[in-house]
């Protein structure tokens, strides 16, 4: 994701706990990022999961997305 995006995400983010006066974890990217390098590496095992539309197929055009397999 671009630096833009997850400023953006960000930005949402706040706007929705904005009502409970809390902050979101990080302020931007950079404090992302800062957080990310600052991170001790470890045994911790990296996992993934596929995931997948699985809802009603829309008659006529079907949209890429929905046939898709997504690697989390």
């Amino acid at each position: 994701m671009s630096a833009g995006h997850i400023d953006k995400l960000l930005q949402l983010w706040a706007a929705s706990l904005a009502s409970e006066n809390k902050d979101p974890p990080f302020d931007s990217h950079v404090d992302l990022y800062e957080t990310i390098d600052a991170t001790r590496l470890g045994d911790v095992r990296w996992e993934s999961f596929r995931v997948m539309y699985s809802g009603n197929l829309p008659a006529g055009g079907v949209p890429p997305w929905m046939k898709a397999t997504y690697d989390v």
